[in-house]
């Protein structure tokens, strides 16, 4: 059994990050705005890596705290950093509030700076084949394949969860990448079998360690985006820790897709930063 170490790639592909940033230098280094509107602690944690990321490879970082917004302020702000040209990408951390729609507010974010791929147009675009952002976690998982150098192209694939953030968007990129994808839910029926029939399972149901070895063979790959934690506060993700043992490769958790996914921002980032033709050209 082989683990997909997503630290290991993760530090090779900052190198790759910091090494494009003096490459297209123009002047200033690349800046991120990020609109939070909670302090839990899961979201306070997740922007602290960020920007530890972000100070590491050379990114300027500036956060907006946006707790007390209204609909009305936030739209105001989306539109000030959207038409601010020092600003290369904004993260609009969610959930956002009672009060805001949030779809709303995406609906004013510049989709050339949207940098997780949540507006419509970068979710459009995904769908036609053209050169877009794309979700954090979707090109993540993308990447943590390519690094391992498992083939894309022609593998049967099954994704278990269809949320807008990951299962959807990933059925797109990897279906741009010429695989065969099944994209699975709740609501599918003999989900054990259609899985343990293909060559690799990707799954983000966000149920803790709901999936078992009856999901597999042998010779599947896994890639687990689940992020939970059992009664002794150990993280898990989705499956269980014992198909590690049955399995031909699998990520763990943590350590799998959860270390490439901010670094999957900063591709997005840099992406933007340099100019890149974001809509203009078939991928």
């Amino acid at each position: 059994m082989m683990l997909l170490d997503g630290k290991k790639a993760a530090n090779e592909l900052k190198a790759t990050l910091i090494e494009d940033i003096k490459k297209y230098y123009k002047g200033r280094n690349p800046k991120l705005a990020i609109l939070i509107s909670t302090k839990d602690s899961g979201s306070l944690s997740y922007l602290k890596g960020r920007q530890r990321l972000a100070n590491e490879i050379g990114v300027g970082v500036e956060v907006f705290d946006c707790e007390s917004y209204n609909q009305d302020q936030m739209i105001d702000l989306v539109v000030r950093l959207s038409n601010d040209n020092n600003v290369d990408g904004i993260m609009i951390d969610r959930p956002l509030g009672n009060t805001i729609d949030e779809d709303v507010v995406f609906s004013y974010l510049d989709y050339k700076k949207d940098i997780d791929g949540c507006t419509l147009h970068n979710l459009g675009l995904l769908y036609q084949g053209y050169k877009c952002h794309v979700g954090a976690t979707a090109r993540a998982i993308v990447e943590l394949l390519k690094y391992y150098k498992i083939p894309l192209d022609g593998e049967n694939i099954a994704v278990i969860g269809r949320s807008r953030n990951v299962g959807k968007p990933l059925f797109l990129l990897l279906n741009n990448e010429d695989a065969t994808v099944t994209l699975c839910h709740s609501k599918t029926k003999n989900l054990p079998d259609i899985c343990k029939n293909k060559d690799i399972v990707i799954v983000a149901i966000g149920q803790k360690e709901f999936i078992d070895e009856k999901y597999f063979n042998p010779n599947s790959i896994v890639i687990d985006v689940g992020i939970h934690y059992d009664e002794n506060g150990k993280m898990v993700g989705d499956v269980k820790r014992s198909v590690k043992e049955f399995v031909r490769a699998i990520s763990p958790v943590p350590g799998g897709v959860g270390p490439l996914t901010n670094i999957a921002l900063m591709q997005n980032l840099i992406d933007s930063y340099r100019g890149d033709t974001i809509g203009g050209t078939k991928e």
